[in-house]
């Protein structure tokens, strides 16, 4: 997630987010991201999602100041993660369950709108902004599943 002249990284060995001035290569504060923090993309609302594997659960989190602002729980070992702009979901795969679930993410707190089966180890997710269409993609090479949206 870029905020002007800073990007917010997630750094999986110590599980936390950290704001890096891109110019100077300055790290700011960093913040705790869950128990074990996987994966975080940024939405249109222009905040941070995170995926805590370990902890279960996924995170919001404002970038000025870097403040956490969500919690809600995602049981199944979510991992990956994608937003959809057009509709306001973020997906996230869960690799216990072969599932795939989108949450709304307009309102204060995430709402499950969607349960989808996937491939199995669904490690990957991504969503085509414009058309809405999401890609699986398995960690045991079991393919690639497409799903339009």
């Amino acid at each position: 997630m870029r905020r002007g002249s800073t990007v917010v990284v997630l750094d999986r060995l110590t599980t936390s987010l950290t704001p890096i001035e891109i110019n100077s290569g300055d790290k700011q504060p960093a913040l705790r991201a869950g128990e074990g923090a996987t994966n975080a993309i940024a939405d249109e609302f222009g905040r941070v999602l995170a995926i805590d594997t370990r902890g279960e659960e996924i995170m919001a989190f404002a970038t000025d100041p870097l403040i956490m602002k969500q919690r809600y729980p995602v049981p199944g070992s979510p991992y990956a993660l994608a937003f959809a702009p057009r509709r306001d979901l973020a997906w996230v795969t869960l690799t216990a369950r072969n599932q795939l679930v989108g949450y709304d993410t307009a309102g204060g707190q995430p709402r499950e709108a969607h349960r989808l089966p996937t491939v199995r180890q669904p490690n990957s997710v991504a969503v085509n902004p414009h058309t809405g269409t999401i890609y699986i993609a398995s960690a045991t090479g079991d393919g690639l599943q497409v799903v339009r949206n």
